[in-house]
């Protein structure tokens, strides 16, 4: 009997918590809840991981132009060397280059072979300094079509080739500008050139001789005519 009313007492103290369809499992951990929320990222947390995918993706966008600007390049030069290859080929059976009508068919052939089936043109967009003018293969014969000249334009250095315009000759490849004046960019002086002056490929004014230009040692400056004799800039006018 004394164990009965021990263990009716220890009932009673449960019982307020202990419903209809419980278990005493349940009801002991009602009573000791064990705290199970799982922790989320702070928003600086998601900020800096957001950032650091921006970098990345960033990063890897620069790596992949770059990638594409060398493949271009590297393509350039290799479509020149196949097209010096068909020129020299046409120059064995015809004992001269093609004339400008005959590469503007868009093949190079001769009378019995096609050399080149289809002339490549310079892969887009144009890269590094090169604009969509440069960016173009310009073949130009010589007179007596004994030689000829093709410029193009890579967007970085390949090899021992500069970036920049670069002329395709029989003799190979030259770290030289040989656009055609028709595509040649204008080149503009600043300040603007006074009389007697012209602006030349550098961007510099030079004397005009050819139109009435005073012919200077050194540069006078601004003046608009310089008198015969006189001293200018540590030159002579003569």
């Amino acid at each position: 009997m004394k164990n009965f009313f021990k263990t009716k007492k220890a009932f009673t103290l449960i019982a307020p918590s202990f419903h209809r369809g419980d278990s005493l499992f349940n009801v002991y951990f009602s009573k000791n809840k064990i705290n199970t929320r799982k922790k989320a990222f702070t928003l600086v947390e998601l900020l800096v991981v957001i950032a650091i995918i921006g970098i990345l993706a960033t990063l890897a966008t620069i790596a992949l132009q770059q990638a594409r600007s060398r493949a271009r390049d590297s393509s350039r030069v290799a479509d020149m060397k196949q097209v010096q290859t068909a020129l020299e080929l046409f120059f064995n059976e015809q004992g001269r280059y093609p004339t400008e009508e005959e590469w503007g068919s868009g093949s190079i052939s001769g009378d019995f072979e096609n050399f080149m089936n289809i002339i490549p043109t310079a892969p887009t967009p144009a890269d590094g300094t090169c604009d969509s003018d440069e960016n173009s293969f310009y073949y130009t014969p010589s007179e007596d079509y004994s030689a000829y000249t093709i410029s193009f334009c890579l967007g970085k250095s390949i090899s021992n080739l500069e970036n920049g315009l670069k002329c395709l000759t029989p003799g190979g490849i030259l770290n030289e500008n040989c656009l055609p004046e028709s595509v040649q960019p204008e080149v503009v002086c600043e300040p603007v050139c006074g009389l007697g002056y012209i602006c030349n490929e550098e961007a510099t004014c030079v004397i005009d001789y050819a139109n009435g230009g005073q012919n200077l040692i050194h540069n006078c400056g601004d003046e608009v005519s310089v008198a015969l004799g006189a001293v200018c800039g540590g030159g002579v006018v003569f």
